[in-house]
């Protein structure tokens, strides 16, 4: 049944059955022209952007009794509801019947579909429970040949593609807020992510919230240009990736970057505030890995990543930090020791490589990358006379003096930064 409704509006299918009496289904509604889950062609999407028709779906299960009769009801709470089709299946979801609804969840993160003789109708159909879940279709079907889809590969022969990748950090009862109220249910699950296939996609689609002017976490599975990355998450969006942790000084040393690489965790800063966008392009995404998402760094720790809600600990065994954005950045040392903390997909932690470090924090470095690579840097205050030359051998000046430009040079065998 597609329904929609005013702001305020519960509707409740029910269907009094034979076995197990009254199976119902419900939903709630924020308006008519709110956003909708049902595309024109059928598709049944939750994480659609932009769809302003408020149509949602509602579904029930139930056996008719002896004589065939089964009872329905639509029944509306709270403000009206328009009805716009009820369609009544026999066997629906099974092999070789009509199918409306992928039996994905957080173990089932994908589902194959591409057998024509056993799945070749679909009506109104989704992506099951798992919001991150990938659905396998054959070309030659209805759903195969929808252009309004998500998180649907469709096979041509030996490849697959996808219109729209989509993937989302909310918990598994549809919770995105992280401040305030719901904050427990969203911290406690995910949705969980994992292919076996590969597949390229033509978009790319990222629910999650980020705050205006803070840095966080993040780790993909596609990987971003500069100008997708623009196009995602802001013009003025920086990507930071870690390379080395300074015991000496608790502080981990970091370079921007102008691109992603897949599977790779980063710091990313995002200039407004962000819930859901996609960007188009081609992306081309690998099949999830045994391991981990993760990067070694210099100093005996590792930055790793998750595509699956976990639990991490500061204790005997293992020693995890946190991020924060305090102060432009921080890894805290994680305060749970005994139960831990949640680690939410699609974000990043660091992690000693033995279990013998005790520091409490490390503080987020910023290095410029052009310092990359010059191993004395000393002020032009410090220099003595001589010719200064730039890095490709030119002579620019007899000695060194204010009139230099902003660079790095050469001087008396050392490279140098005029500031």
């Amino acid at each position: 049944m597609i329904v929609r409704g005013k702001s305020g509006a519960t509707g409740k299918l029910s269907l009094n059955e034979a076995t197990n009496g009254t199976v119902t289904d419900s939903k709630s509604f924020s308006g008519y022209n709110a956003a909708g889950t049902v595309t024109t062609d059928g598709r049944v999407e939750s994480l659609l952007q932009n769809t302003t028709n408020g149509w949602q779906k509602l579904e029930a299960t139930a056996n008719s009794s002896a004589d065939g009769t089964l009872t329905i009801s639509l029944a509306a709470t709270g403000d009206e509801l328009e009805l716009s089709d009820v369609t009544l299946l026999e066997k629906a979801n099974t092999v070789g019947y009509v199918w409306t609804k992928a039996p994905t969840s957080n173990t089932t993160t994908e589902y194959d579909l591409t057998d024509r003789t056993t799945a070749n109708a679909f009506s109104f159909f989704d992506r099951g429970d798992n919001k991150n879940a990938i659905v396998y279709a054959n070309a030659n079907t209805v759903l195969g040949m929808s252009e309004n889809t998500y998180d649907v590969a469709v096979s041509n022969g030996d490849s697959y593609t996808m219109n729209t990748f989509a993937l989302t950090d909310q918990a598994q009862d549809g919770t995105k807020n992280t401040d305030g109220s719901g904050s427990d249910s969203f911290w406690a699950n995910a949705w969980k992510y994992n292919v076996t296939k590969s597949f390229t996609a033509s978009n790319f689609a990222f629910d999650r919230h980020f705050t205006q002017n803070k840095r966080s976490t993040i780790c993909v599975p596609v990987a971003l240009s500069e100008s997708e990355i623009k196009s995602l998450f802001g013009t003025e969006t920086k990507v930071y990736d870690l390379k080395t942790v300074d015991v000496s000084k608790y502080e981990i040393n970091a370079t921007e970057v102008t691109a992603m690489e897949a599977n790779h965790p980063y710091i990313i800063f995002v200039p407004a505030n962000y819930d859901m966008r996609s960007v188009s392009g081609s992306f081309a995404v690998s099949a999830t890995g045994s391991t981990d998402p993760c990067k070694t760094l210099e100093g005996g720790y590792t930055f790793y990543s998750n595509y699956e809600q976990k639990t991490i600990y500061y204790g005997d065994k293992e020693k995890c930090y946190n991020f924060g954005d305090a102060e432009g950045g921080r890894f805290y040392r994680v305060n749970s020791r005994a139960q831990g903390v949640p680690a939410k997909p699609f974000r990043g932690y660091i992690k000693a490589d033995s279990p013998t470090p005790s520091a409490k924090m490390f503080t987020l470095r910023i290095v410029d990358k052009t310092m990359t690579g010059v191993a004395s840097i000393t002020t032009t205050e410090e220099m003595s006379d001589g010719p200064v030359y730039t890095l490709t051998g030119v002579r620019v000046a007899e000695k060194l003096s204010s009139s230099l430009a902003p660079g790095i040079y050469i001087h008396n065998g050392k490279k140098m930064i005029v500031k």
